[in-house]
């Protein structure tokens, strides 16, 4: 994902602050290692200075057959709290269904007042195409 990996950090809930970092992943690479608690195959997760998902949860994208997805992200600063929704496909059908994840993520310990949006993408040594076709961010600051 081009982030800076602390490989000293053995515990994802108590991620280091060497470099700052909240990020929300959407992977369709299949690691050739698998971690305790990480969904086999594609997921979305929130990544909190570490590019190793807190609360990863499924996802069958669908991108591989061309398959178009959505997110929604709203970030709520005094509940601290962003929810995401996200579309997948059920069982391996054209069946679109809506999923989501919420983590409780304090901006004001893990970020500046200002902070920049970067899109990143990298299948390993597998190939893909990452088309982000539009995208909004809704903040409410209490």
């Amino acid at each position: 994902m081009g982030l800076p990996v602390n490989s000293s950090m053995k515990n994802v809930t108590e991620p280091s602050n060497e470099y700052p970092f909240v990020g929300l992943e959407f992977d369709i690479y299949r690691n050739s290692r698998q971690m305790v608690d990480y969904p086999d195959g594609g997921h979305v997760g929130i990544d909190i200075n570490s590019v190793n998902s807190n609360i990863p949860r499924p996802w069958n994208s669908g991108i591989l057959e061309g398959k178009v997805n959505r997110a929604w992200i709203r970030y709520n600063s005094s509940l601290k709290n962003p929810n995401i929704a996200f579309t997948a496909y059920a069982n391996d059908t054209q069946e679109q269904v809506i999923s989501s994840l919420s983590y409780l993520v304090d901006r004001n310990k893990y970020l500046p007042d200002w902070v920049v949006v970067i899109f990143s993408a990298s299948t390993g040594g597998a190939t893909a195409s990452h088309n982000i076709a539009s995208w909004n961010i809704t903040l409410e600051v209490a």
